[in-house]
């Protein structure tokens, strides 16, 4: 019987040592578990997914717990925009989860800190941030069609991480076991062809099922702290790594052949080299932006691409930059407008995600409001 009672104080003591002090420790740090994707995001036939309309909900992750205001249209943004007034300079900007704003709270995120700047130096101004967590060119295209006749923007940014302007990219993974796909187009006659459409709905695997440990994960990890603690150590370091695959804590979608099969069925990867071909991607990339430049252009609009990557990543930097000065648009790079980025780049991001931090979104802000001023909005002065 006292051999019992060591086993099991010895048993409650690891399970205090491993789940509950260092859980405690890090919420008291302000660390969170995550509450997933699935309570923001429905699918979207014509995009692939989309913000679930008119809800207010909490967003939670490791690092960050900040509300999400979806405005009627799905978009992190006010509700009830009304028509422009005339002395308003109303700019649209498409994005992905940098423009979004993962992780900042609605009123933090670098689009309303322009606004406040522009407002505050004279130019009456309004920002409406369209940005959605994954989105890449194709999908801004498809947003910017969907709603360029309601919101009659002066000036469209798209202010995008240099990979979001591939649109190649057909899925990406929003939470565990879920594949949201997209729309691609393909050009035919110079002519741009919207391919998968209706968007095919997302695409679970059965993990839950299959894995060991499923109900723990699914209760526990989704939740955790400690666990979303190791897991971004684990992406950092490869023993760990190793470890949580061994354990089947994690898995990679090439685990998965039914999720291969269905891509090959959708897209026919394995006999349509267009996907990846570089060249070809540049000119579907060209023909979307010279579009929407054209469009905005007839109705007396700008058109400014706004790379919010690191200049390391100058291939897509240079293309866009010769694309804007033969199109006629405009283009910046964030990195290379701010020296104090340059200096110390982690500073502006979270520590544990590449996504920026207020900071970020302070130093994007200033970086932003000052080359529109410079640029753009001064003949509207």
């Amino acid at each position: 019987m006292l051999r019992l009672i060591k086993i099991t104080s010895y048993i409650v003591c690891l399970f205090l040592a491993l789940l509950i002090i260092p859980e405690v420790s890090l919420r008291i740090l302000g660390f969170h578990g995550e509450s997933g994707n699935g309570r923001l995001i429905k699918y979207d036939e014509a995009l692939g997914w989309l913000f679930i309309p008119s809800i207010d909900i909490a967003d939670t992750s490791f690092e960050w717990n900040v509300r999400y205001h979806i405005n009627e249209d799905g978009f992190r943004e006010r509700s009830g925009i009304k028509e422009k007034a005339g002395d308003v300079y109303r700019i649209l900007i498409l994005g992905d989860s940098f423009t979004e704003g993962f992780g900042i709270r609605q009123n933090k995120r670098f689009s309303y800190l322009t606004e406040s700047l522009l407002n505050k130096n004279g130019q009456k101004t309004e920002i409406i941030n369209l940005g959605v967590r994954g989105y890449n060119l194709a999908q801004y295209y498809g947003v910017f069609q969907r709603v360029y006749g309601k919101y009659k923007p002066d000036l469209v940014i798209i202010a995008a991480v240099s990979a979001d302007l591939d649109v190649v990219t057909d899925a990406c993974p929003l939470e565990v076991g879920m594949m949201c796909f997209r729309p691609h187009y393909h050009l035919q006659d110079k002519q741009l062809i919207l391919d998968g459409v209706p968007v095919p709905k997302p695409y679970r695997h059965n993990i839950l099922g299959n894995d060991k440990l499923a109900f723990f994960k699914e209760r526990y990890l989704r939740h955790s702290a400690a666990w979303f603690f190791l897991n971004a150590l684990s992406w950092k370091n490869h023993f760990l790594k190793k470890i949580f695959m061994a354990l089947k804590l994690e898995k990679d979608p090439s685990e998965y052949p039914e999720y291969e099969k269905l891509l090959k069925h959708i897209y026919n990867i394995a006999s349509d080299p267009m996907l990846y071909d570089k060249e070809m991607n540049e000119k579907i990339s060209a023909a979307i932006l010279e579009d929407m430049f054209n469009t905005l252009k007839e109705g007396g609009g700008k058109l400014l691409v706004f790379l919010l990557t690191d200049d390391k990543l100058d291939t897509n930097e240079r293309f866009y930059k010769r694309l804007s000065d033969d199109a006629g648009f405009f283009y910046a790079g964030f990195a290379g407008l701010s020296d104090e980025y340059k200096k110390n780049r982690r500073k502006y991001h979270f520590k544990f995600d590449l996504h920026f931090n207020e900071q970020g979104n302070v130093l994007v802000a200033e970086s932003l409001a000052d080359f529109l001023e410079k640029n753009i909005l001064k003949d509207n002065q």
